[in-house]
């Protein structure tokens, strides 16, 4: 497996694996690769969530918690005591935590129909479903009209 990060960082998708590897703070190609995301495990990651780097980044945080977590709390050698990697773990997971939050807020709702070329546009896709509704679908055709001249009227809404 590979281990790359590069700085600066190219500009579009290509730079997008040092960039998920700075947000992560994992940049040493040092540390052993037991304690580090490889290139293959970031970028299958990223492709599951679509070339996101803001929906990938929790993942890609909990991927490398988990390898920490998976390390011994404490080793006790005579008069030599090593603590290890727990507080990065917890680290890893709230930072996972936050990412997540703010990936939600990344998300723009649409509300279609708001001007009229966006109207025309989708009346005329040929992939749209019907509208179920429209405009004097329920009128009582025995009642006579109820607003004359209503151009709009038998029309989809």
């Amino acid at each position: 497996m590979a281990f790359t990060y590069t700085l600066p960082i190219p500009a579009g998708s290509t730079g997008d694996l040092s960039r998920i590897r700075l947000k992560l703070g994992d940049t040493d190609p040092s540390v052993p690769t037991q304690m580090r995301l490889e290139d293959e495990e970031i970028t299958e990651l990223y492709t599951e969530y679509s070339g996101s780097v803001t929906a990938c980044l929790p993942e890609c945080a909990e991927a490398l918690a988990g390898k920490f977590g998976r390390a011994a709390a404490r080793k006790q050698t005579g008069p030599f005591t090593l603590e290890f990697a727990q507080g990065r773990f917890a680290t890893l997971m709230a930072m996972a935590a936050t990412l997540r939050r703010r990936a939600a807020l990344a998300v723009t709702p649409y509300s279609g129909g708001q001007s009229i070329s966006d109207k025309e546009a989708e009346e005329s896709n040929t992939d749209r479903v019907n509208p179920s509704f429209q405009r004097g679908m329920l009128d009582n055709p025995d009642a006579g009209p109820q607003e004359p001249n209503d151009p709009l009227d038998g029309q989809p809404v």
